[in-house]
């Protein structure tokens, strides 16, 4: 969720308190009602009196559980958050640095979790493996909403500091900085459930308390009412983190609602043969970095080679050892079923996100009443979800694609609804001066205006899509290279484990990429780029 989707969400006509409560209530109503009629010896919900019942009867477990989760995730999330701040600081100033170092800080993000865990696990202890993932986690809408704030200073502002011989640094902190703010809190608000995440993630293996272990425990117990206590207490902390901090960022921005909120520009397309050549340049340059850090990582923690591979040793799993062959079509039979997984859970979340935001679009009551529910939902963890769609859908691969149909469909439904209603008035006016109708106008006026929204939300999504299905087939399916790579370690098959982490991440970046380029060529085509 970007910084143009929060704000939305805060400027809603009447999304004050009445509204989101009174639907939850009704949800809540609803819940319990479905819980012991319809859905009651199912196996598939937790009434919430249940869930009541659950927490109250074993409190200690529970605080136990939250405490260790939290204290991880906060550290995390301070460290994260602060690395992206310096890192969009120092890309905003240093075009250079940018373009060679944002491509690590892409690759980074797009390594799935479930693939990182288990090399960090061998190189770390398990307190600093939870933290690492924490921040992970975190790092990523920090930066890139840090760095769409600084960028959208005021041209005027700059232009006028420039003139009174002001330096790039007294600039940068003069207007910039301030005019960042709204943003930083934004990107705040989204690494919070994202650090929780990170951290629960690392408590599924080896760890001897915090909500991790309670989802791990639910999950294969089969302990319904504990697997949905977890979610509701989940739910609670982040959806209280995230709204605390959009109050802090409130508090403390004051002019943030008298700042445009359109969607940051993109970068152009074309530019001849030159660009393109500076292009890849700096792409090499990028793979080289990520591979010396890939190298230095092993050196700098004296790792053993029976279980941290080089570059190298990659190579040779794949291409050069006398079972070469072998190992690639193990690997590319669990990269095929996970492309599978991604490919349906990330076009259902995509097309259901669009539809639900045209629907809320021309509906505003049920817009103000929906919207603010499901971005508390979209606050739910992912491991925390997972055990509840396995549950209510199974193993197969109805439920993998509902785990990743969830991760894609909020990011989606929330830009999309900011770009239909960030249309121009005036241009809503000027169809209607044509007589155009309802259908006309939002095809011919309001879809065009939310195709960059759009677009962004397929962006964002495409990493976590990959993440959603890895997850899922490491909990509930036993295929694809999210069981692969945790089976792996567990085998001490340490070679296959880190080929098939190189696969998956090189798959998920190119991903991306292609996610990326049409974004830019659809833009260009409509004249926003």
């Amino acid at each position: 969720m970007t910084a143009t989707s929060v704000a939305r969400i805060r400027s809603l006509p009447g999304a004050g308190v009445a509204v989101p409560i009174a639907a939850a209530a009704a949800l809540l109503v609803l819940w319990q009602v479905a819980a012991v009629t319809v859905l009651a010896g199912k196996g598939v919900i937790a009434a919430p009196s249940a869930i009541i019942g659950e927490i109250a009867g074993r409190p200690a477990v529970y605080a136990t559980a939250i405490g260790a989760t939290v204290s991880i995730a906060a550290i995390g999330w301070l460290a994260g958050n602060a690395l992206a701040i310096v890192s969009a600081l120092v890309f905003v100033q240093f075009r250079v640095a940018e373009r060679l170092l944002l491509g690590v800080a892409v690759a980074l993000v797009c390594v799935p979790l479930v693939a990182i865990m288990p090399i960090l696990q061998i190189a770390f202890d398990p307190t600093t493996t939870r933290i690492v993932l924490a921040a992970i986690a975190a790092y990523f809408p920090t930066l890139i909403s840090t760095m769409v704030g600084l960028r959208s200073a005021d041209p005027n502002q700059l232009t006028m500091y420039s003139s009174w011989g002001a330096s790039r640094l007294q600039a940068l902190l003069g207007v910039r900085v301030r005019n960042a703010l709204p943003g930083l809190f934004a990107g705040l608000q989204v690494a919070a459930p994202a650090a929780l995440l990170g951290a629960i993630l690392g408590e599924f293996i080896g760890a001897r308390a915090g909500l991790g272990t309670l989802i791990v425990t639910g999950l294969f117990t089969l302990d319904l009412d504990m697997t949905w206590a977890v979610a509701v207490i989940t739910t609670a902390i982040t959806t209280t983190l995230f709204w605390a901090i959009g109050a802090i960022g409130r508090r403390l921005t004051p002019w943030a609602s008298t700042m445009s909120t359109g969607a940051p520009p993109t970068a152009a397309v074309g530019g001849g043969a030159r660009r393109a050549l500076v292009g890849l340049a700096f792409a090499l340059a990028s793979i080289a970095l990520v591979l010396a850090a890939w190298w230095g990582f092993i050196a700098g923690f004296g790792l053993s080679p029976f279980f941290a591979k080089t570059p190298l040793d990659v190579l040779d799993y794949l291409f050069r050892s006398a079972g070469a062959a072998d190992n690639r079509a193990i690997i590319a039979a669990g990269l095929c079923t996970t492309l599978v997984h991604t490919f349906v859970g990330y076009t259902v979340g995509l097309v259901v996100g669009i539809v639900t935001a045209i629907v809320f679009v021309a509906t505003p009551p049920v817009e103000r009443a929906a919207l603010p529910v499901l971005m508390m939902l979209r606050s739910v963890p992912l491991p925390v979800l997972l055990p509840l769609v396995i549950i209510a859908f199974g193993r197969g691969l109805a439920g993998v694609a509902v785990i990743t149909a969830i991760v894609t469909f909020f990011p989606t439904l929330a830009n999309t609804a900011a770009g239909l209603h960030r249309t121009p008035p005036d241009a809503l006016l000027l169809a209607r001066s044509y007589a155009a109708g309802p259908l006309s106008t939002f095809w011919r006026v309001r879809l065009p205006f939310a195709v960059p929204s759009m677009l962004a939300s397929a962006r964002i999504a495409a990493p976590a899509a990959v993440l959603a299905s890895t997850l899922a087939e490491w909990l509930a399916t036993g295929d694809g290279l999210g069981h692969l790579m945790v089976s792996a370690r567990a085998s001490q098959l340490f070679s296959q484990l880190w080929s098939a982490a190189v696969v998956l991440t090189v798959v998920s970046v190119v991903f991306y990429a292609i996610v990326s380029r049409a974004e830019r060529t659809v833009l260009a085509r409509f004249g926003a780029a």
